[in-house]
C-alpha cells in the first residue's frame, strides 16, 4: 500500500503535459542562466580575439559575400584553411536581426538547451521498456533532461566562447532517438546537418554508423552513416581543409595543423594512426597524466557512473573521446573549453541505457539494448 501511494505521487505517473511543461522550464531556465554567465563573461572583456573575435569576424564576412574569410595580421586568409565550419554562414542571417556577437552567444546557448529534449524522449523510452510499461516514463525523462542540462561538459562549453562543435550535440541526440525508433530515413538531413558544422563532425556521423550497426542490428543505414562519415572527413579535411593550409598558415603548410597535435605518434595522419594502434607503451605513458586521469574520472563522474553500464553506447563518443585524451593540448585532454560537447550525446545515451539495465537487472530481466 505505501507503494501505491509512492507510485501515485511519483513523477514517473505525471500527466504529459505536466512533464512537458517541466521540462520547458527547465530549458529556459537554462538558457537564461548559462546566456547570462556567457555574456557577463564577453563584458568583462574575459573573451578574447581566438576564438570569439575571429568567429564574429567570419560570420560577418560571410554574410557580406566573402565566405568563411578572416583577417591575420593585416592579410585576408580563408579560415576554412583551419577549420571548415560552414555552419557560420547560416549564421550570417542572424545578423540582419541583430549584427551583435551577442547573438552567437545566444545562439550557442540555445542550441546546447534544445538537447534536453531528446535526451527527455531517449529516457523516458528506455525506462519505460526497463519497467515493461507501455506508458512513456516521463520521470525518467526529465531526471536526464536535467543530468544533461547540469553536465559539467555542456557547461564548458557554453562559457567557452563561440565554437562549432556545440551545434552538433542537438542534431546528433536527435538522430539517436530518431534511429532507435527506427525512423533512419529522419536521420538523413540530420547528417548533412552535421557535416556542416566541423570538419570532424564526420567522426560522429560515423560513430552514429558504427552504433547502428553493432547496437541496433541496422545494417543498412549503419554503412550508409559511415560512408557518409568518411565521405565527410574526406573531402573536408584531406580535400578542402589542405588545399588551403597553405594560404591559411604559410610555409609550405600542406595538411590541417591540428595533426601537430598527435605528433607523439607519428608524422601526418596515417603516421599518427600507425603510432596509436602500435604504441601501447605511449598510451600507458599518458594515460598516466594527472590531468587526463582527472579527465577520465569527471567523465564517469558526470553520470554517476551508470555510462559504465553500457559499452556498446561508447561506439557514439569513442573518436572524439580518444582524440581529445591522446592531444597534447590541455583544452582537450583536460576536458575543457568546447571539447568534451561532441561527447555529450553518447554519454547521455550510455548513462540512460546504463541506468535502464541497472533498473532491469534489479527486475531480473535480460540487459537492455539502447
Amino acid at each position: 500500500m505505501i507503494r501505491s501511494h509512492i507510485q501515485a505521487f511519483s513523477l514517473y505517473s505525471m500527466p504529459p503535459r505536466r512533464a512537458y511543461l517541466l521540462l520547458g522550464l527547465m530549458m529556459v531556465a537554462y538558457v537564461l542562466f548559462q546566456g547570462s554567465v556567457a555574456i557577463r563573461l564577453h563584458n568583462a572583456f574575459v573573451t578574447s580575439a581566438d576564438d570569439l573575435s575571429n568567429i564574429d569576424q567570419v560570420v560577418w564576412n560571410s554574410q557580406h559575400g566573402r565566405i568563411l574569410e578572416r583577417t591575420e595580421g593585416t592579410q585576408s586568409v580563408p579560415r576554412y584553411g583551419e577549420h571548415l565550419e560552414p555552419i557560420w554562414i547560416a549564421m550570417g542571417l542572424l545578423y540582419l536581426f541583430w549584427d551583435s556577437v551577442t547573438v552567437l552567444l545566444l545562439a550557442q546557448t540555445v542550441a546546447l538547451a534544445a538537447g534536453a529534449l531528446p535526451v527527455f524522449w531517449l529516457a523516458r523510452d528506455s525506462w519505460a521498456v526497463a519497467r515493461s510499461s507501455a506508458r512513456p516514463d516521463d520521470g525518467a525523462g526529465l531526471v536526464f533532461a536535467a543530468l544533461y542540462l547540469l553536465s559539467p561538459f555542456v557547461g564548458r562549453a557554453n562559457t567557452s566562447e563561440v565554437h562549432a562543435l556545440p551545434f552538433a550535440v542537438a542534431p546528433l541526440l536527435l538522430a539517436i532517438a530518431w534511429g532507435r525508433q527506427g525512423k533512419w530515413q529522419r536521420v538523413a538531413p540530420l547528417v548533412l546537418l552535421l557535416l556542416l558544422v566541423r570538419e570532424d563532425a564526420g567522426l560522429l556521423v560515423g560513430a552514429l554508423g558504427a552504433w547502428a550497426l553493432v547496437a541496433r542490428r541496422a545494417w543498412r543505414p549503419g554503412v550508409a552513416l559511415l560512408a557518409s562519415g568518411a565521405m565527410g572527413i574526406g573531402i573536408a579535411v584531406f580535400g578542402i581543409i589542405a588545399a588551403f593550409a597553405d594560404q591559411r598558415y604559410g610555409g609550405g603548410q600542406e595538411e590541417s595543423i591540428f595533426f601537430e597535435r598527435y605528433a607523439a605518434f607519428g608524422e601526418g595522419p596515417l603516421g599518427i594512426l600507425w603510432g596509436m594502434l602500435t604504441r601501447p607503451a605511449l598510451w600507458v605513458d599518458l594515460l598516466g597524466d594527472p590531468w587526463r586521469t582527472a579527465f577520465l574520472q569527471d567523465f564517469v563522474r558526470s553520470t554517476g557512473g551508470l555510462m559504465l553500464l553500457s559499452p556498446l553506447s561508447w561506439l557514439l563518443f569513442a573518436p572524439h573521446f580518444v582524440l581529445n585524451l591522446l592531444s597534447d593540448y590541455f583544452g582537450q585532454y583536460g576536458g575543457l573549453q568546447h571539447y568534451g560537447a561532441p561527447l555529450v550525446p553518447g554519454l547521455m545515451v550510455a548513462a540512460i541505457s546504463g541506468g535502464a539495465t541497472a533498473l532491469r537487472w534489479g527486475r531480473g530481466h535480460p540487459v537492455l539494448r539502447l
